[in-house]
C-alpha cells in the first residue's frame, strides 16, 4: 500500500488554465438541515466564481451532469424524487421522476441516455428520454453511492458489506471487502477513488492490480470526486471549502463556498464544452452539422443531419465521387466524361455529356436540340421528326433538299448535278452488266468433237429418230471394237432421257448406226 506524506491542507488560490472551447464547472449539492438545501454552481476558470441556482431543493444529494442536454440531475431525499435543472438555472423540475421510497445514489451514462439510481435496497435504471424505470438488482446490503465505468459497462456499488462490481444488467457480480462511504471511478486511470468517514481515510484502488493508495487521514471525509488528475473533496473540519489535490504530487488548493457545508454535501465536477466542441476535455471539434448546429457534446454526432457534401454520424466524411447533397443522398447527373459533380450542390463545372443540359446535367435535351448542353439544333429531319439528342442524326432521313447524317447540308444546283450524274453512271453500269450476263446465257455450250446426236438422227433412214443403239453381232450391249465391220447391227433399247446428259454433255453407252458398212462409231464414257 502506498501512502502520501502526512496530510496537510494549504489554503491557496486555485488557478486553472482555461481549456480552449470549454469551461470547468463544479456543482455542489448540500442538504443542510433537510428543510432548505441548495445547489451551488462554480465556474473554475482563471478566477473562481460561485452562485446558488434558483431551485427548490429541500434535501439535494448526489449530483450528476448530462452534457448532451446540459442538465444537472440529483436525488432529493425529502421529495422522494429525481430533480433537474440546466446549468443556466432554467427549466428546473423538482419532481422530474418520483418514487415511493427513498432515492439516494445516482450515476449517469450520457452516451446511452441512462441514469442508474439506488432506491431503498435495490438498484434501478431510468431511461432519460422516456423516464421508464427498470430494476437492475434487488436485495442489496444498504447501498449508498454508485460509480460507473462507461467503457466496460460496469457498475460499482458501495454498501455496508463492501463494494459490489456488476454489469449494467446486474449480472456477473463480484465483491471487494472494502467498506467505504463514497466511491467514484476514473476511467482513464482505471482507478476507483473512495472517501471513508468511519476510517477517516481518502484513498484509491487500482482496478487492475488491486493496489491501494492512501492520500491522507483526517477527522472525517465527506465526499470525493476525481477529475482530470485532481481529487475534489470536502471534510468535516473545513465546512466552507472544497479541497483540490493533485494526484501526481499531492499539492493542494481550495475553493471557498459561500456559507458552510453540511456533512451531506455532495459534488460533481465536469468540463462544459462550448458549442462546436465535444469529447473528454472538449478537445474535439464538431463536424459539418446541418445549419451549423452544435454536435452531441459526448459522441460528436450531428443529430440534425449533415451539411451538403458531408456524411457519417459526425459529418466528417466527405461525399464519395458520384454523390452530393445533404447526407450525400443525391446522385450526380450526366457530367462530361471523366468529371464528377460538386459534392455540395451537384454542379457539373465542366459541362454535360451530349444529350443533357442544366447545372446538374439531369435534364435531357428537348425536341429539336442535341449535343453537350443541348446547344446544337437538329437539322432538317424528315417529316419534322426530332434528331438523336446525342449525335444529332436523323433516324428517319432528311427532308427534301437536304442531306448528311444530321440533314444540315442543303442540296444546291451543282450538288444536284453531281448526284444525278452519279445516279446515271450507276444505272449505266448496271444495264451493261445485265446485257453481258444475258448474252453469255445465250451462247451455245461447248461440246465434244464428235457428231452430235441430232446430226446422226437426221441422217438415219427416212429421217427417223431411233431410240435404239446398235450392238455389234456377238457382243452384248456396251462398247464395240473399232475394227468390227459387221453390217448387221442389233439395237438395244435406250431410254431417250438417257441419251443426252444436259449438265455434262456426256454420251454414254450409245452406238450409232454407221453411215456405211465400213464405219462404226463407238462412244464410251467420253
Amino acid at each position: 500500500m502506498k501512502m502520501f506524506l502526512p496530510f496537510i491542507v494549504y489554503a491557496v488560490a486555485l488557478t486553472v488554465s482555461p481549456s480552449h472551447g470549454s469551461s470547468e464547472v463544479m456543482v455542489l449539492t448540500d442538504s443542510g438541515n433537510a428543510v432548505q438545501g441548495k445547489v451551488t454552481l462554480c465556474n473554475i476558470e482563471e478566477y473562481i466564481s460561485c452562485r446558488t441556482l434558483p431551485v427548490s431543493a429541500p434535501s439535494p444529494r448526489c449530483p450528476v451532469y448530462d452534457p448532451v442536454e446540459d442538465f444537472i440531475y440529483w436525488t432529493d431525499f425529502a421529495l422522494d424524487s429525481v430533480s433537474r435543472v440546466r446549468t443556466s438555472g432554467a427549466d428546473h423540475e423538482s419532481k422530474w421522476k418520483t418514487f415511493t421510497t427513498d432515492p439516494y445514489g445516482l450515476a449517469i451514462d450520457s452516451s446511452l441516455r441512462v441514469l442508474f439510481i439506488v432506491i431503498g435496497s435495490s438498484l434501478s435504471k431510468i431511461d432519460v428520454s422516456t423516464k421508464v424505470t427498470t430494476q437492475v438488482r434487488d436485495s442489496l446490503s444498504s447501498p449508498t453511492t454508485i460509480a460507473i465505468d462507461a467503457e466496460t459497462k460496469k457498475l460499482i456499488v458501495a454498501g455496508s458489506s463492501g463494494l459490489m462490481i456488476m454489469n449494467y444488467d446486474g449480472t456477473g457480480s463480484t465483491s471487494l471487502p472494502v467498506k467505504e462511504t463514497t466511491v467514484k471511478f476514473d476511467p482513464k486511470a482505471n482507478v476507483l477513488y473512495y472517501s471513508s468517514k468511519s476510517r477517516k481515510e481518502l484513498g484509491s484502488v487500482d482496478m487492475k492490480t488491486g493496489e491501494t493508495t492512501v492520500y491522507g487521514n483526517s477527522s472525517g471525509y465527506i465526499y470525493v470526486f476525481p477529475f482530470e488528475g485532481s481529487l475534489y473533496f470536502t471534510t468535516e473540519e473545513e465546512r466552507g471549502k472544497v479541497f483540490v489535490m493533485s494526484v501526481e504530487d499531492g499539492t493542494m488548493s481550495t475553493i471557498k463556498i459561500n456559507g458552510s457545508v453540511s456533512i451531506f454535501a455532495r459534488m460533481t465536477v465536469f468540463r462544459k464544452c462550448s458549442d462546436g466542441r465535444y469529447g473528454s476535455g472538449c478537445t474535439i471539434s464538431c463536424g459539418h452539422c446541418e445549419n451549423n448546429a452544435s454536435c452531441n457534446k459526448v459522441t460528436g454526432a450531428c443529430e440534425g443531419g449533415c451539411e451538403p457534401g458531408w456524411m457519417g454520424s459526425t459529418c466528417k466524411e466527405g461525399c464519395r465521387d458520384g454523390l452530393y447533397g445533404s447526407g450525400c443522398s443525391s446522385r450526380c447527373g450526366s457530367c462530361a466524361t471523366g468529371t464528377v459533380c460538386g459534392k455540395i450542390h451537384g454542379l457539373c463545372s465542366r459541362g454535360c455529356k451530349p444529350g443533357w443540359t442544366g447545372a446538374t446535367c439531369n435534364t435531357e435535351c428537348s425536341d429539336g436540340r442535341y449535343g453537350s448542353g443541348c446547344t446544337l439544333s437538329c437539322g432538317h429531319c424528315s417529316a419534322n421528326t426530332s434528331c438523336d439528342t446525342v449525335t444529332g442524326a436523323c433516324g428517319y432521313g432528311c427532308s427534301p433538299g437536304w442531306t448528311g447524317a444530321q440533314c444540315n447540308t442543303e442540296i444546291g444546283p451543282n450538288l444536284l448535278v453531281w448526284i444525278l450524274t452519279g445516279v446515271c453512271s450507276v444505272l449505266s453500269i448496271l444495264v451493261l452488266a445485265l446485257t453481258v450476263a444475258w448474252r453469255c446465257e445465250r451462247r451455245p455450250r461447248n461440246r465434244r468433237p464428235f457428231p452430235s446426236l441430232d446430226a446422226h438422227l437426221e441422217n438415219t433412214h427416212e429421217n427417223r429418230a431411233y431410240d435404239k443403239a446398235p450392238v455389234p453381232p456377238g457382243e452384248k450391249a456396251g462398247c464395240s471394237t473399232a475394227d468390227d465391220t459387221t453390217t448387221e447391227v442389233e439395237y438395244q433399247d435406250v431410254p431417250l432421257r438417257q441419251v443426252h446428259n444436259e449438265q455434262e454433255d456426256d454420251y454414254q453407252n450409245i452406238s450409232l448406226r454407221p453411215e456405211s458398212d465400213e464405219q462404226v462409231y463407238e462412244m464410251c464414257n467420253f
